[in-house]
C-alpha cells in the first residue's frame, strides 16, 4: 500500500483538527494543507499539477482513513477528524 509522506499527514491532520466540527471537500482540504506558494510556484495556475495534488492528498486521506484517523465519505469525496478516536 502506498504511504503518504510523514508531512503531508501531518498537515492533513492538523487541519482537521483544528476544524474539527468542519466537514472538507477534497478541493478544500487540498488548498488548505498546499500554501498558494506550492500551488503556484513560480508560474501561472496549472490544472495538472493542482490534480496531481488531490491526488497526492487523495491517496494521504485513504491511508489515514484506513487507519480510522479520520472519516472519509466515498460518495462526497469530503472528510472529517474521527471525533470518536
Amino acid at each position: 500500500m502506498f504511504k503518504p509522506s510523514a508531512d503531508l499527514i501531518e498537515r492533513i491532520l492538523d487541519e482537521l483538527s483544528r476544524n474539527f466540527t468542519r466537514v472538507f471537500s477534497l478541493e478544500e482540504i487540498t488548498n488548505a494543507v498546499f500554501s498558494p506558494e506550492e500551488c503556484l510556484g513560480f508560474s501561472d495556475y496549472n490544472p495538472a499539477e493542482e490534480r496531481n495534488r488531490q491526488a497526492e492528498v487523495l491517496d494521504a486521506l485513504l491511508f489515514l482513513s484506513d487507519r480510522n484517523l479520520i472519516v472519509l465519505d466515498g460518495a462526497t469525496d469530503k472528510s472529517r477528524i474521527n471525533a470518536d478516536k
